[in-house]
């Protein structure tokens, strides 16, 4: 059996035993099949729009900003590394969603704009995910919601 690990790279393989998980690990195992799920679903949606998941954080960041943003802003709002960051807005670059301005003659940071396009796409991604999260919320009532979240910020502390 295995999990995919925190970063969505590779997977975390578990030992097979003879024994039945404990409690905990049950729990920590349907967390960790729920997640994937949810996670293949949005890749899923997005796909369907031209983005995945990671690209579309990036988007999602840059049309919520008034502005341009920085290299370094964009890696720390969507919690990676610069270099990742990069990588992505090279392919984000490559179709037309962004325009990465390199101003180190000046000295300044490399600045990031949403063209028109990137914005399209953005907001078809968003209502990709709005259609993901009307599925998740049908799956439960409004008390198992509430429950749910509840245990969630707790593990997550």
């Amino acid at each position: 059996m295995s999990y995919p690990n925190a970063n969505n790279e590779g997977s975390v393989a578990v030992a097979a035993t003879d024994e039945p998980p404990s409690e905990g690990e049950a729990s920590l195992f349907s967390v960790l099949d729920a997640a994937s799920c949810l996670y293949q679903r949005v890749e899923e949606v997005l796909k369907s729009v031209g983005l995945s998941f990671r690209r579309y954080e990036v988007l999602a960041h840059l049309s919520a900003s008034p502005s341009t943003a920085s290299l370094a802003a964009l890696a720390k709002a969507v919690r990676c590394e610069p270099d990742e960051v990069a990588a992505r807005l090279d392919r984000l670059s490559r179709q037309g969603l962004v325009l990465v301005t390199d101003a180190a003659a000046s000295g300044a940071p490399a600045q990031v704009t949403l063209t028109r396009l990137g914005a399209a796409r953005a907001a078809e991604g968003r209502a990709q995910l709005d259609a993901v999260l009307l599925e998740f919320a049908a799956s439960f009532g409004a008390l198992e919601r509430r429950a749910l979240r509840r245990l969630l910020d707790k593990a997550a502390r």
